[in-house]
């Protein structure tokens, strides 16, 4: 799980050459691990997907402009059409950028499964809240092929440091 928040908070290394677009969702190698990325980008250029190293090591997450503290917790309120709930994200901060991870797998799943329009709605420092909206229509195309792509995907035998 530490290689996959690792992961997260380097979300803008991804290989250009790669990628596959199914509806507003992007599938795309992280370069930066043995990793496989699905995300959405809104117009604002954040973005809200899931980055997994297999099958069953896997994080939601969003990266956006907001400034976060390294490893805090944060409240959000995840809006969606049929599964809206309470959420808790965790902050990784990597040079300029900061990336937040959600600490509840299968309520975010579902939140992305619903599809149409997803919020996340986040408390700022100054008082203010942030709104981030995705698109999230397609996202069962979108899963079926992330999920091939990501069970191909040969597992790693080099060596790390634990």
């Amino acid at each position: 799980m530490k290689k996959l928040l690792a992961v997260a908070a380097t979300i803008c290394m991804v290989s250009a050459q790669a990628q596959e677009r199914i509806g507003p969702w992007t599938i795309v190698p992280v370069i930066e691990d043995d990793a496989l990325m699905i995300y959405t980008e809104n117009d604002s250029n954040s973005l809200f997907g899931l980055v997994c190293s297999s099958v069953d090591h896997c994080v939601w997450f969003m990266k956006n402009d907001v400034r976060c503290t390294h490893q805090s917790s944060y409240p959000a309120l995840v809006g969606a059409n049929r599964a809206p709930h309470n959420a808790l994200l965790t902050c990784n901060v990597s040079g300029q950028h900061y990336r937040y991870t959600f600490n509840d797998f299968d309520s975010t799943k579902a939140a992305a499964a619903s599809g149409g329009k997803l919020g996340i709605v986040t408390y700022m420092v100054d008082g203010n809240f942030n709104v981030n909206r995705f698109n999230i229509d397609r996202y069962e195309a979108a899963m079926e092929v992330y999920l091939q792509k990501l069970a191909k995907r040969r597992p790693r035998t080099k060596d790390s440091v634990l």
